[in-house]
C-alpha cells in the first residue's frame, strides 16, 4: 500500500493541474498593451469645435414644427438685446434657392406682361428689373420648396423683405462684383464732399452707373475710404452697446472671428472686426 501511495503521488506531481496550464498557455499568447489616456483627451480627440459648421438640427422642435413658450432667461435676455438689428446669415443653398425662385417668378411675370400687351413691339424683350418683382411670391416658394425638405435640413423661413434685400444687394445677377477701380473711387469721394459726408446712397449708385448697389458704395466708402473711421475712438455710447450685446448673448458666448465678424456688419459698421475683438 505504501509503494501504491507513493506511485500516485509521483503521477500527481508529473500532470499539471488546469490552473498551471491556462498559466502557461497566457504565458504563450502575445500580451495587448494598455494605452493609457487622459479622459479629457479623449473628449477632445472625439469632440471638436468647428466655427464654419452650420448647425441645422434643431433639438426643441417636435415633429409638427412647434417651439416651446421661452422662459424667464430668454425673456430677460432679449429685454437686454432691446432693438439691437441682428439676422441669422444665408447659407449656399438658400442664395441658390432664392436666385432660382427669383428668377421663376420674374419669367412669370413678364409672360404675364406679354399677355397683358398682345401681339405688339412693345412685348417683345418685355424684362421685369428686379425692384419690380414680387418677392412675396418668392418667399411662399422658398417656404413650398423648404417644407417638402427633411426636418434636419430645412432652413429658416425668409420674410419678403429678407428675399428682396437679399436679392437686390447680393443674388442678382446684374450686380457688378468686380474689383473697385480708381475712377469709381474718386467719384464716390466727389459725390460724398458735395453733400458733406452724408449723400443718397441710391442716388450715389445711380451716379456711378456701373451697376454697383448702394450698399456695395456705402460698404466700400465706410471700408476703404472714409478717413474718420479707421482713427475714430471709442465713446462710452460704443463701449456700452459693445456690453450690453455680449452681456445678452449668454455666458456661452465667445467672441471669436464669426461672432465679431457679425457685429460689424449689423451693430458697428464702422469697426472691422479686429478692432471689435481687442476692444471687448
Amino acid at each position: 500500500e505504501k509503494r501504491r501511495w507513493l506511485q500516485n503521488k509521483e503521477k500527481s506531481k508529473l500532470q499539471p493541474t488546469s490552473t498551471e496550464e491556462e498559466e502557461r498557455s497566457n504565458k504563450c499568447q502575445p500580451k495587448e498593451k494598455k494605452i493609457k489616456t487622459h479622459p479629457i483627451k479623449q473628449v477632445t480627440k472625439k469632440w471638436r469645435y468647428d466655427e464654419k459648421r452650420n448647425w441645422r438640427v434643431r433639438y426643441f422642435v417636435d415633429s409638427e414644427g412647434n417651439f416651446p413658450e421661452p422662459n424667464e432667461d430668454f425673456v430677460r435676455r432679449k429685454a437686454l438685446q432691446g432693438d439691437i438689428p441682428f439676422a441669422s446669415e444665408w447659407s449656399k443653398s438658400e442664395l441658390e434657392s432664392l436666385r432660382l425662385a427669383s428668377e421663376e417668378v420674374r419669367e412669370e411675370m413678364a409672360e404675364d406682361e406679354m399677355q397683358r400687351k398682345g401681339n405688339t413691339d412693345d412685348a417683345i424683350g418685355t424684362f421685369i428689373p428686379d425692384s419690380a418683382i414680387d418677392f412675396k411670391k418668392v418667399s411662399k416658394l422658398l417656404q413650398e420648396t423648404n417644407s417638402q425638405a427633411p426636418l434636419a435640413k430645412r432652413a429658416i423661413s425668409r420674410t419678403d423683405t429678407e428675399c428682396r434685400n437679399k436679392f437686390i444687394t447680393t443674388v442678382s445677377p446684374a450686380i457688378n462684383v468686380s474689383k473697385w477701380t480708381k475712377e469709381e473711387s474718386l467719384h464716390i469721394l466727389e459725390i460724398v464732399h458735395r453733400h458733406d459726408g452724408h449723400p443718397h446712397w441710391d442716388q450715389v449708385s445711380l451716379a456711378l452707373d456701373t451697376n454697383r448697389t448702394p450698399w456695395q458704395c456705402f460698404q466700400h466708402f465706410q471700408r476703404t475710404l472714409n478717413s474718420k473711421l479707421k482713427s475714430r475712438p471709442w465713446t462710452p455710447e460704443d463701449d456700452e452697446l459693445l456690453l450690453k450685446f455680449i452681456s445678452a448673448q449668454g455666458p456661452r458666448f465667445v467672441l471669436n472671428t464669426n461672432a465679431t465678424g457679425d457685429m460689424s456688419r449689423f451693430i458697428f459698421p464702422g469697426r472691422s472686426p479686429k478692432q471689435i475683438y481687442i476692444r471687448g
